[in-house]
């Protein structure tokens, strides 16, 4: 209803499937409501991991990575699409997926199943206008749905009141573990974060700015394609990427000052790819994620199985592109020590 039918007759036919299946599961979404209701309300969720950064910035890999440890619980990909009905129907869910999902991810070739750890911003779209996977759906509105996500006060009462419903459901069955949770969205909600959870430990990772910019383009390249119902301008996306980048890091480093010592770390992308091991090593000591020794094995089999990953190419940027980036995103280079091109 917030778009108003705002698609594109191209995609008329793609949005009446999305509408139709709404419509037939929504009895069966009632349905778990109800039988798991007080499940999830008792549900408990003691010191949730987050991981933090922006768009692009390797917060998937390190998500896989740390995944791996047998005492995380994220949520996986079939429960973020189909948030509704996965305490139900959960096995049924997974094998249709496995059977009709493609190996890798289209923005980036990262492996991906039904069960692989996926972000919980999907869910929170399929639940609530207030997230900014609804961007990828309706791209002419993802600056206003941006700015309404981090200052209008209903939309982040609604957002935390729909994560923390989500969440809890995730946690019905894996109570002994801990929460770990991956979306870009969250590095501007720290204190959305800590008024749900107060003993939450964040995860920080940061990359290179030019590096960033040109992963993002390449995103909406690969995926509006495949996700919209309306098409947006490509100086519509430019301008949202350079704004939102500047927004979320601007909110984020305010932000991390409520939080103590032993509740972020923060890490650079590219001593993660070059070290991951020693990287991890002082995130589990930093946060006090526990005795790293045991959980080694786990994370050097997901990391050894990542080495044959091909990272996507990108054409250089123009001068006038850095030169806009360089003022706009200035002070994150000032920040993380990264070097400006001329």
């Amino acid at each position: 209803m917030r778009n108003k039918w705002n698609v594109h007759p191209i995609y008329w036919l793609k949005a009446l499937v999305i509408t139709l299946m709404a419509v037939i599961s929504f009895p069966v979404q009632l349905v778990e409501r109800i039988v798991f209701s007080k499940r999830i309300k008792n549900a408990k969720i003691k010191q949730p991991v987050f991981i933090l950064g922006y768009f692009r910035s390797g917060t998937t890999y390190l998500l896989y990575v740390l995944g791996s440890d047998p005492k995380f619980v994220s949520p996986t990909t079939y429960q973020v699409l189909t948030p509704h009905l996965f305490l139900l129907f959960g096995k049924g869910i997974r094998k249709m997926f496995d059977s009709v999902m493609p190996a890798t991810r289209p923005q980036d070739n990262v492996k991906i199943t039904a069960d692989s750890p996926s972000e919980e911003e999907f869910a929170i779209a399929n639940m609530s206008p207030y997230s900014l996977a609804n961007g990828y759906v309706f791209p002419k509105k993802i600056a206003a749905l941006f700015s309404a996500i981090t200052h209008d006060q209903k939309a982040k009462n609604e957002w935390k009141t729909t994560f923390d419903y989500f969440v809890k459901k995730v946690m019905v069955r894996n109570e002994a573990k801990t929460l770990l949770l991956k979306s870009p969205m969250n590095t501007a909600r720290i204190g959305e974060i800590l008024s749900l959870y107060p003993d939450a430990k964040f995860i920080h990772i940061h990359r290179n700015p030019y590096d960033v910019y040109m992963s993002n383009e390449r995103l909406f390249e690969k995926i509006l394609p495949k996700t919209a119902l309306n098409r947006a301008k490509e100086e519509t996306l430019d301008d949202f990427i350079m704004k939102s980048y500047a927004e979320t890091y601007t909110t984020y480093l305010q932000s991390k000052e409520k939080l103590s010592h032993t509740q972020l770390v923060e890490v650079a992308y590219a001593a993660f790819e070059k070290n991951p091991i020693e990287v991890l090593k002082h995130v589990y000591d930093k946060i006090n994620l526990g005795d790293f020794d045991p959980v080694f094995k786990f994370l050097q089999h997901e990391i050894s199985s990542t080495q044959s990953y091909q990272k996507n190419e990108y054409s250089s940027l123009s001068p006038e592109r850095i030169d806009i980036i360089n003022k706009e995103w200035g002070f994150m280079f000032e920040e993380y020590g990264y070097e400006k091109k001329v």
